[in-house]
């Protein structure tokens, strides 16, 4: 991440971690999440970080691309450093209401929850929730990742990418038919029709 990045999202670090603010669409100052390795603490405790995205406040509007959905959000950092507009959900889980709001900034979503089966499962959920809201719903292409010669896996997430396998991944979105053929959506069908509608 750049210091740039970092700068602009307000990210702080403290006790050997990162301070992420939790906001609300305007800016308004909610709470902080804090990151240390695996370790993951919000305070106040008991905040409600399903009633927002991280870095949607930043969002500028009008973007062509759309924007990038992660789990992270030090995610959002490295998709601003590769000049594309992201919003992070603080984990795997998504709500309605941040699909609410997601959808009133954007016509254009590029879904790019974890490759692992969470997020292969969570992907679906929005796929089947703005199918029929959203004119574009893509899924980031993770086939353009390689293995690491320390881990023997490839990268699950955007914060795990080379600058290269970022661009890759972003810009070869795949639409969701595609999607489930090549894996990047779980098969798990939503048995509700239609639990989503644009207001």
């Amino acid at each position: 991440m750049s210091i740039e990045a970092i700068k602009y999202y307000d990210i702080r670090w403290n006790d050997g971690g990162w301070c992420v603010p939790i906001t609300d669409f305007k800016g308004k100052f909610l709470g902080y999440q804090w990151k240390r390795a695996k370790q993951v603490m919000n305070y106040p405790e008991g905040i409600r970080k399903g009633d927002t995205l991280f870095g949607i406040d930043r969002f500028p509007g009008g973007s062509e691309q759309g924007l990038v959905l992660v789990e992270s959000p030090l995610d959002v950092l490295r998709l601003y450093d590769r000049g594309f507009d992201g919003v992070a959900t603080f984990g795997a889980e998504v709500t309605r209401t941040q699909l609410d709001l997601l959808v009133s900034f954007t016509d254009t979503v590029i879904v790019a929850m974890d490759d692992d089966i969470p997020g292969r499962t969570s992907a679906r959920r929005i796929y089947e929730q703005l199918r029929y809201v959203v004119p574009d719903v893509k899924f980031v292409d993770y086939s353009g990742t390689k293995k690491r010669k320390d881990t023997g896996r490839r990268p699950k997430d955007i914060g795990d990418m080379t600058d290269s396998e970022i661009d890759y991944a972003v810009t070869n979105a795949r639409y969701g038919s595609e999607a489930f053929v090549i894996g990047l959506v779980g098969n798990k069908v939503e048995t509700k029709k239609r639990v989503y509608r644009r207001a």
